[in-house]
């Protein structure tokens, strides 16, 4: 016969600290295994990162981590570069105008570049099912932005739901 215990929270035998919650209760992680170009550097892209997550309490938080690997592509830019975003649901999270991975004593012309944009963010969604997702786009007119799902890079997004 096997065993099972269940519990709503666990809190440290000294008690929760203020502001402090009572650990990790769930983590869905995810990769992208298809590459996403971007071109227009006024419009975001969805970069094939999204997950869902389903809070145990209204109390609880989440804490979002995100790494965005991308190729840039330049066609005579001195600076070229991509941002990316947090969404959930339909609402940018932390700077709307995203975090970006700039190069900008670029050879123009001459180089493409890999950059990294990795990110954390940590949010109080309420009660519910919330989506998350990564968008990003080119730095200037000048840069084209692959997203890389597959390969050696790839990107990725994890979501913890920590208690309150």
């Amino acid at each position: 016969m096997a065993s099972e215990l269940r519990v709503d929270k666990i809190v440290p035998v000294d008690g929760v600290p203020t502001g402090g919650g009572g650990g990790i209760i769930k983590v869905l992680h995810m990769t992208t295994t298809t590459d996403v170009t971007a071109n227009d550097h006024n419009t975001w892209v969805d970069s094939g990162l999204t997950q869902s997550i389903t809070m145990s309490s209204a109390s609880n938080k989440v804490l979002i981590t995100a790494h965005l690997y991308t190729f840039l592509n330049c066609s005579g830019a001195n600076e070229i570069g991509a941002y990316a975003r947090l969404l959930r649901g339909s609402t940018a999270l932390g700077s709307s105008g995203g975090i970006s991975a700039f190069f900008p004593n670029n050879t123009a012309g001459s180089d493409d570049a890999q950059a990294q944009i990795p990110f954390q963010f940590f949010d109080a969604p309420g009660a519910g099912t919330h989506t998350y997702k990564v968008q990003g786009k080119p730095y200037n007119a000048a840069t084209n932005v692959t997203m890389q799902g597959g390969g050696s890079m790839y990107s990725t997004l994890t979501l913890m739901e920590v208690s309150a």
